[in-house]
């Protein structure tokens, strides 16, 4: 079963928490640590509801810095994915493999943004570096540098060491939250599977249909 399978579906939730190891045992185990922090959400009560507003500063795929607000994407698709941090391997192959295809994302009218609690100057010296090293050169995707950690924070997303969970968000046009992925390891192998996500809800949208 798919973790945005049990994010969906809450009745299977119990019997996946009682394995101390699960994603979702350790998830919740997060929430705990936040329940007291007002700017902390728990993952599955954010679905159906308005995504948390953010704005942060980001490296572009130009190389440029700019701010990136969640309010300057309304009226589209918005795949939020959350990654541990900047020189990872394994992350570098979730960020890549995203942005090969990223122009399939932009055909259903979905933006994709990455994030992580480094710097955007970090960002910048990851993006130089080539692929065949660990690098994300060429990401076509923007990167937000999630420093005061509030974005991380404010999704649920936020662990023990202060660096962000892997994850992903899709927010839909309105700005409310649709469906919501979260691993114990980078999501590498889960693009098509979130593709998929974005077009089923697009398709839902549009004839209205459960």
């Amino acid at each position: 079963m798919a973790i945005a399978d049990i994010i969906q579906s809450p009745k299977h939730a119990n019997d996946i928490a009682s394995d101390v190891n699960s994603p979702l045992a350790k998830k919740r185990k997060l929430e705990e640590t936040f329940k007291d922090s007002s700017s902390s959400k728990s993952l599955t009560c954010l679905i159906g509801t308005a995504a948390p507003k953010f704005s942060a500063p980001a490296l572009l795929p130009d190389g440029s810095f700019s701010n990136i607000s969640l309010e300057s994407f309304r009226g589209q698709y918005v795949v939020l994915v959350f990654y541990s941090g900047d020189f990872n391997s394994k992350c570098s192959s979730t960020l890549n493999g995203f942005s090969d295809r990223h122009a399939e994302f932009a055909a259903e009218n979905s933006a994709l943004l990455f994030c992580s609690t480094d710097s955007e100057f970090v960002h910048f010296n990851w993006a130089q570096m080539d692929r065949t090293n660990g690098g994300i050169k060429g990401v076509a995707v923007p990167i937000l540098a999630d420093r005061s950690r509030m974005v991380s924070r404010s999704f649920g997303m936020l662990d023990d060491s202060g660096h962000s969970f892997e994850g992903m968000f899709l927010i839909d046009r309105e700005g409310v939250v649709r469906c919501a992925l979260i691993n114990s390891t980078p999501l590498t192998g889960s693009v098509e599977e979130v593709l998929r996500l974005v077009r089923e809800t697009k398709a839902t949208d549009e004839t209205n249909k459960c």
